[in-house]
């Protein structure tokens, strides 16, 4: 007897104890003499009821949860690779009620595909890790995409808009490049807005 069981592996099932779910699947699979192949996806969103295990029963997904280790010796004596009744049953997970009410357009394969990279993944890709970035450089990611957002919007007519660009450079410290403008290194009297009266001039500080 072979089965797929679908145990996820994001971060909100993990925290609620799906590894030590998913290893005692493997650990109860291997000592009945069953051939258990885990599949680890990412959580469908139901929180309240993960762990949610899943199991593939013909062309279906029927779903277990929330399932705990201690839960899984019961799951097993209950059939439950055969989707056999016991009070953690759910039933087709496309069934359940929060779950069928949605259209899901970009969280379409959430939850139903593997998840990608790591030892699990069926084509053996891995996930790059994240690159730490400074604040600066977030600011100028952050500038840039509004250019470019005003350049898809207005295509020719983005020379209308290049006092407000400006402007948004200057209150962000960039100059048009996106860089952090130079600090006033001179004894001159700090700039002055045009717009303001009676202005007095800030002491440069050394």
């Amino acid at each position: 007897m072979s089965a797929v069981v679908y145990v996820p592996r994001d971060a909100a099932a993990l925290s609620l104890g799906a590894e030590r779910v998913a290893s005692a699947i493997a650990r109860e699979a291997k000592s009945r003499g069953i051939d258990v192949t885990l599949k680890r996806n990412g959580t469908r969103g139901m929180c309240w009821l993960e762990p949610l295990v899943e199991v593939v029963v013909g062309s279906e997904r029927c779903g277990y949860g929330p399932v705990t280790e201690r839960d899984v010796p019961a799951l097993f004596a209950a059939d439950f690779l055969n989707n056999g009744a016991h009070a953690l049953q759910l039933g087709r997970v496309e069934d359940i009620a929060y779950f069928a009410s949605q259209q899901r357009l970009t969280f379409e394969r959430v939850g139903v595909i593997e998840s990608v990279g790591g030892a699990n993944d069926p084509l053996g890709r891995s996930v790059p890790p994240l690159t730490p970035v400074g604040p600066w450089r977030l600011q100028t990611t952050r500038t840039e995409c509004w250019r470019r957002g005003c350049r898809a919007l207005f295509g020719d007519r983005r020379g209308e808009l290049r006092p407000h660009l400006a402007a948004h450079s200057h209150e962000n410290g960039h100059n048009d490049g996106g860089e952090r403008q130079a600090h006033q290194t001179s004894h001159k009297p700090a700039h002055r807005h045009p717009d303001i009266p009676n202005s007095r001039p800030i002491p440069a500080t050394s």
